[in-house]
């Protein structure tokens, strides 16, 4: 951070060298937190092309998230988007804005369409799921009742490893349609996390009852036989 304010001395309206010293300060703590801010957002005032005008909007994004300011981040974040629609850490960040305001559905879809990611995008967007659902709870926000709602819901957990919160959802949606297999496949894969063996091994068995061709839950259900007739007696009855 110093050798780059030495270099901004000489360069004051270079926006990749504030851009770089918003980054650096960021991760020297809290207490440089607003100097990161004022080094972004010169970045920004400064920045000619649009990648880094994207980039330094994004990275404003989730600094203001980190300091509670949503409004802030979410409008940073929306106009990094407008910018470049395949930006990453926008796309991340309007994850958790999503999940934190409700838009569950929304936010399911924006995750399935990010694909596998790389780690350190991993790690960011696991910090804005955590966060945002956590958020989501702590304001007592709602969404409607539906079916589609509930499912994303528990994918949406489900993606944070938060196996055990995604049960309730799923239980609601199997029980305003019964015979969604998509449903009973996530609650058996939810249930085999957890190691609840004969409700996975029902769940998925329902599910291939109303949708017989599916080859990965027949192979998952197999896969659950094979491990439970693996176990000694006392724990293949415990399983069961």
């Amino acid at each position: 951070a110093e050798c780059l304010e030495r270099a901004i001395a000489r360069a004051p309206r270079h926006a990749p060298l504030w851009l770089a010293l918003g980054r650096d300060l960021a991760q020297v703590g809290p207490q440089r937190s607003t100097d990161a801010l004022r080094a972004l957002q010169r970045a920004v005032s400064c920045a000619v092309e649009d990648e880094v005008r994207a980039d330094a909007l994004a990275e404003l994004g989730v600094q203001y998230w980190k300091q509670g300011l949503y409004d802030f981040s979410r409008d940073a974040f929306d106009q990094a988007h407008a910018i470049n629609p395949d930006h990453l850490t926008a796309r991340i960040g309007l994850i958790g804005h999503d999940i934190r305001a409700g838009r569950i559905a929304q936010a399911s879809d924006s995750l399935d369409a990010l694909g596998v990611l790389e780690p350190v995008k991993g790690a960011l967007l696991d910090e804005f799921l955590q966060q945002g659902l956590d958020l989501f709870v702590q304001a007592r926000r709602w969404f409607p009742d539906t079916v589609d709602n509930h499912l994303a819901y528990a994918k949406t957990l489900a993606r944070a490893n938060r196996f055990a919160q995604a049960i309730p959802p799923l239980e609601r949606a199997l029980a305003l349609r019964p015979d969604d297999f998509v449903s009973w496949n996530l609650l058996g894969s939810a249930c085999r996390v957890l190691d609840d063996t004969e409700r996975a091994r029902q769940a998925f068995s329902r599910s291939l009852e109303i949708n017989p061709d599916q080859p990965r839950t027949r192979d998952a259900l197999a896969e659950l036989a094979q491990s439970s007739a693996a176990l000694p007696p006392e724990g293949r009855s415990q399983s069961q």
